[in-house]
């Protein structure tokens, strides 16, 4: 098949026309998602087992129509097992996701996939309908010998029953346990949770249930009514407090790992210690947030730095990028918050402890706006004033829309500015500056192409789950379906660079986490 077609195929695969049917390749990373049920009551709990084969790395699960969820868990080759919780009605809906390093490749590839679990809702049997009684008829003899018939028929009564019977929620369990004359509950559930899935059931047969407030969940305390009216129209009220919790930073080390001689071989990246840091919710931290993200990148920092220089020996931190462009001005705005030290320790010494590691700091700016290679600038810096190692920080361009504003990326291999938007510099590592360089970046901005293929790879995994025979498409790595993707969004020049709405607060936000890293890691 020609490369035209190929990438028709990947056009049709764009707007959702896609009709061919598709299987995984044995050899290649993929995920699969089991649930020990196939059906359920609602309310009803089973387990759900993610299995990762032929990779490693984070993977996360989320349900809908139900309750439970598996945080970004670490697999590598292996399983994870968690708990689910069915809604009222519907169909429990399980999806896994993550971006793992595939091993066959030795790419970083976007593998999803998920189950469903059928709710299955019993029929409620109506009350029988009481018989009617008989009527009462008297008959009187008067003294004319004339009889009296009395006829006297009875409607049966309407119930005022305006209990229920039960209250099951599918994101939580309410307290007090459910008893129909206790009015009053009270539920937690997760930040993720705005809206709850409420199943009341009348004691009554003929009892109606409104239920308000449930939808729209804020943070915080909520008060949900259940209204329950009964065959005779009176009402009665049930109340459910719940309480929405506040969104937490969630930290995790993802990946550290060396690449030796024969690595570089196999995968192409240079020998060196490589850390990547996962920093969820980046863009609601707090300052107790920020502060425990830049604890963990400090911890990480120090060890790297002890593999290259001594406790005191002179750093240097660089801020790559450009301060009037947002999305690339975290490295001066670091530079910025960086304790500076150099010239205290050589014009006033007694003021700083005697233990104080130099420290100086510069942001070279952009070759368009100083007509100067920031090597050429580097170079003439470290020639002058001898620092032992240099710390460049630098936004990035990710191949992941997970990774965005999300990982803290570290390596003792340097950095090549401008290589992730196609606009590479000459390298900044040790052999070309002649000291040890560690990079620190933070992915703020992704390619349309790596959009597309994304969401092309969703696609794909939807109509995969009913897959019945194989395709060529099924076939193609993530690199190959990127490479065709950029052919056909290149000739239009429409391969845009693209940044989350929230990127003003994220650049603070991260510029705090690394500059607070980077004063506790470089000193005592």
């Amino acid at each position: 098949m020609n490369k035209k077609i190929l990438k028709s195929i990947i056009i049709i695969g764009i707007i959702g026309i896609i009709t061919l049917i598709l299987t995984n390749t044995s050899d290649a990373a993929s995920l699969s998602v089991k649930a020990s049920k196939s059906s359920v009551s609602p309310g009803e709990s089973f387990t759900v087992t993610v299995t990762l084969s032929d990779a490693a790395g984070p993977v996360s699960a989320t349900v809908s129509g139900g309750s439970g969820s598996l945080a970004k868990e670490w697999l590598e080759n292996s399983s994870k097992s968690f708990t689910c919780t069915a809604g009222s009605s519907g169909t429990v809906t399980i999806t896994a996701s993550g971006t793992v390093g595939d091993f066959a490749t030795g790419n970083d590839v976007t593998v999803r996939n998920s189950t469903s679990v059928t709710i299955v809702v019993p029929t409620p049997q109506p009350e029988p309908t009481p018989a009617p009684k008989p009527s009462n008829n008297t008959s009187n003899n008067n003294s004319s010998g004339n009889s009296s018939n009395n006829n006297t028929s009875t409607t049966p009564k309407k119930s005022d029953n305006s209990n229920l019977s039960s209250i099951q929620i599918a994101e939580g369990v309410i307290s007090p346990e459910f008893s129909k004359t206790v009015k009053e509950y009270t539920i937690n559930v997760p930040y993720e949770v705005t809206k709850l899935s409420i199943a009341a059931t009348p004691e009554h047969s003929k009892g109606t249930v409104t239920i308000n407030g449930n939808d729209e969940l804020k943070v915080g305390e909520n008060l949900i009514e259940i209204i329950v009216t009964a065959e005779d129209s009176s009402t009665d009220k049930y109340t459910i407090k719940a309480i929405r919790a506040k969104q937490e930073l969630s930290l995790q080390t993802l990946s550290i790992y060396y690449v030796n001689e024969n690595g570089e071989k196999a995968i192409g990246k240079k020998v060196g210690n490589y850390i990547t840091i996962d920093i969820n919710n980046l863009k609601i931290a707090g300052q107790e947030q920020i502060q425990k993200a830049s604890d963990t990148l400090t911890k990480e920092l120090k060890e790297l730095l002890k593999k290259h220089i001594g406790e005191q020996e002179p750093i240097l931190v660089v801020g790559l990028g450009n301060l009037y462009v947002t999305p690339d001005a975290l490295g001066p705005k670091v530079v910025q918050d960086i304790d500076i030290t150099r010239h205290i320790l050589q014009y006033m010494p007694e003021v700083l402890d005697k233990d104080t590691r130099p420290v100086s700091a510069i942001s070279p700016g952009v070759l368009g706006t100083t007509g100067i290679e920031t090597l050429e600038i580097l170079k003439g810096i470290v020639d002058n004033i001898k620092p032992k190692l240099l710390l460049i920080i630098d936004a990035l361009a990710s191949r992941s829309i997970e990774r965005i504003s999300s990982t803290v990326q570290l390596a003792d291999t340097g950095i090549v500015p401008g290589a992730g938007v196609g606009n590479t510099r000459k390298e900044l590592t040790e052999e070309t500056l002649g000291v040890p360089v560690i990079a620190i970046g933070i992915p703020t901005v992704v390619e349309a192409a790596t959009i597309a293929a994304d969401s092309l790879d969703l696609f794909i995994q939807k109509i995969q789950e009913q897959a019945k025979s194989n395709d060529f498409l099924n076939k193609l790595q993530e690199e190959d379906k990127y490479e065709m993707i950029k052919e056909v969004l290149a000739p239009n020049d429409y391969n845009f660079i693209v940044t989350p709405k929230e990127i003003d607060e994220l650049i603070e936000n991260m510029k705090d986490v690394v500059a607070r890293g980077i004063n506790f890691a470089t000193q005592k």
